[in-house]
C-alpha cells in the first residue's frame, strides 16, 4: 500500500521495483528449471532447489519419451524469415515425432496452469518450421509442458491438435507480417515482402 504522504512517483517507483525483482527471480528460477528438464539424462548437475520441479519433469519423460531426437535445435521458416530454438524433439512410444515446449508458471493452490497468450502460435511455428525443413508430410505433433513453479506437482501437458497448430501458425505468420511491416518506412523483410 501507499505510505501516508508518499508521493505517487515514489510509489509508484517502489512498486515497480518489486514487481521488476518478483519478475527477475520468477525468470531465473523458469530458466534454471528449463535447462535442467532439457538435459535430464545427460550427466548435467541440478541444484538441489530444482531437483524436486525436475522431478515432476522426469515422471512425465519417462512415460511417455522413447527417444530424444533433439534438444535446443534452432529451426528456421525461409519463407517468412523467422527462426528460434525448440527445446525438444523426440519420439513417442506411438512412433510418432512430438515437439515439446517447456513453460514454467505459478499456479494457484487447486488449480492447474493453463494455457497463455503466445504458447500456441510459438509452438506452432516450430512445427510448421521442422516439417519445412524435414520435409515432412504433416507438422509434427505439438505440446506445452507446464510445470508448477510454485511447488513440485505433476507436470501438465497441454497438447495441441493439428487443427489448432495450422491456425497457431497463420496466427504468428500475421503477428510476424505486421511487426516486419510496422519497421521503418518500407518495413523490414529479412527475405523479401511476403503476404500472410
Amino acid at each position: 500500500p501507499q505510505f501516508p504522504d508518499e508521493p505517487m512517483y515514489q510509489y509508484m517507483g517502489r512498486v515497480r521495483s518489486k514487481a521488476n525483482k518478483i519478475k527477475d527471480k520468477a525468470a531465473e528460477f523458469g530458466t534454471a528449471v528449463h535447462d535442467a528438464a532439457e538435459h535430464y539424462g545427460s550427466g548435467v548437475y541440478v541444484d538441489q532447489f530444482i531437483q524436486p520441479f525436475l522431478d515432476t519433469y522426469v515422471v512425465w519423460f519417462e512415460g511417455n519419451v522413447k527417444r530424444v531426437i533433439a534438444r535446443e535445435i534452432v529451426v528456421v521458416d525461409h519463407e517468412i524469415g523467422v527462426a528460434g530454438k525448440i527445446d525438444i524433439v523426440r519420439e513417442n512410444f506411438s512412433d510418432e515425432i512430438c515437439i515439446d515446449d517447456i513453460k514454467t508458471q505459478a499456479v494457484k493452490e487447486g488449480s492447474k496452469p493453463g494455457d497463455r497468450q503466445g504458447f500456441l502460435e510459438q509452438i506452432a511455428f516450430y512445427a510448421k518450421a521442422y516439417q519445412k525443413m524435414n520435409s515432412l508430410p504433416d507438422a509434427p505433433r505439438c505440446q506445452n509442458l507446464l510445470i508448477n513453479s510454485t511447488e513440485p506437482s505433476p507436470l501438465v501437458p497441454l497438447p495441441w491438435a493439428p487443427s489448432e497448430v495450422e491456425e497457431g501458425y497463420k496466427a504468428f505468420r500475421a503477428l510476424a507480417w505486421i511487426y516486419f511491416r510496422s519497421r521503418g518506412k518500407d518495413g523490414y523483410w529479412p527475405v523479401g515482402k511476403w503476404e500472410i
